[in-house]
């Protein structure tokens, strides 16, 4: 297009896309980082005042009480990544990858395909921090940035991590495929679901929090 415009071509022709919430929406993974496993149950919260929940409810979504936010309800969404692959511990396949291998894929891509920064959150445990800190110090020069998040046991369950739920917890095949069979479809047409995104108080596309 540059060409036939006949405009200078950009400087910047390769990404790494998409990458957060744009990637549900897309159905791949995020960034350049793999997923906690093949087969997940996304905990995604809601306002429990909202018209959605009743319809989700109807579909059979497992639906319940956030444990912390009385103003909040949790909706349970299948994912599954099935050209990914996996390491197996037990009944699941999970990711293991190390801090380090994360950081060097990163690495790889930064410096051979991407003009930006390559998108990547790397998922940590407390005793790879002092490797993380020697792998940036000696690739600072070819480091822009990426995101750190602690990494619980994938082969765990919230209960037994302690925790009262999980935004992402990883189950077997059997356990993703019994819940998805029980899924009806969602029909969203009649609803007033985007009805606030026509309200002149999100003209400016910035919605007041009610």
């Amino acid at each position: 297009m540059a060409d036939e415009l006949d405009l200078p071509r950009p400087k910047n022709v390769t990404t790494v896309k998409p990458s957060g919430t744009l990637s549900k929406i897309m159905d791949t993974t995020e960034g350049v980082h793999k997923p906690l496993g093949k087969y997940i149950f996304n905990n995604v919260n809601f306002s429990k005042h909202d018209p959605l929940i009743s319809i989700l409810r109807s579909a059979n979504y497992n639906v319940f009480d956030h444990p912390t936010d009385p103003e909040g309800i949790l909706v349970t969404f299948p994912v599954s990544y099935e050209d990914v692959e996996f390491d197996r511990e037990g009944t699941k396949e999970v990711n293991l990858e190390t801090a380090i291998e994360q950081l060097e894929r990163y690495r790889l891509i930064q410096n051979n395909w991407c003009q930006q920064n390559v998108s990547c959150t790397v998922s940590y445990s407390p005793d790879e921090v002092e490797g993380i800190i020697d792998w940036l110090h000696k690739n600072w020069d070819q480091y822009v940035g990426v995101s750190f998040i602690y990494r619980n046991d994938p082969t765990k369950t919230a209960k037994d991590l302690g925790y009262l739920y999980l935004p992402q917890e990883v189950v077997t095949k059997d356990e993703y495929n019994k819940y998805v069979e029980r899924l009806l479809p969602i029909d969203l047409e009649g609803t007033d679901t985007l009805e606030e995104l026509r309200d002149e108080e999100c003209a400016t596309g910035a919605c007041p929090i009610k």
